[in-house]
């Protein structure tokens, strides 16, 4: 499974359980930081089938003719940011 632009990973770590240790999840993400936290999270979640990528053409490398999942949330939904920071709606018009 590929969640490419996948922020710190909210939306593989709610299925990652589905893959019952199976299979491999890649998580991209160009910010270094977010990846950080991604690592963190699933680190916590006990999810060991996981890779972490920022760079997009050394992932494309290893994934190729791999992927049967893709979770691509485009233009980002904001959902996690929103989530934490609720008030963040009331700060754009």
């Amino acid at each position: 499974m590929l969640d490419f632009c996948s922020g710190s990973g909210g939306k593989s770590l709610a299925i990652a359980h589905l893959l019952k240790g199976k299979g491999q999840i890649f998580l991209h993400d160009p910010r270094i930081k977010t990846i950080e936290n991604a690592k963190k999270r699933f680190q916590k979640a006990n999810i060991t089938n996981v890779q972490f990528h920022t760079n997009e053409e050394s992932l494309e490398k290893i994934i190729l003719n791999k992927v049967d999942w893709l979770i691509l949330d485009v233009p980002c939904s904001g959902s996690g940011t929103i989530r934490r920071n609720p008030d963040i709606k009331l700060r754009f018009s």
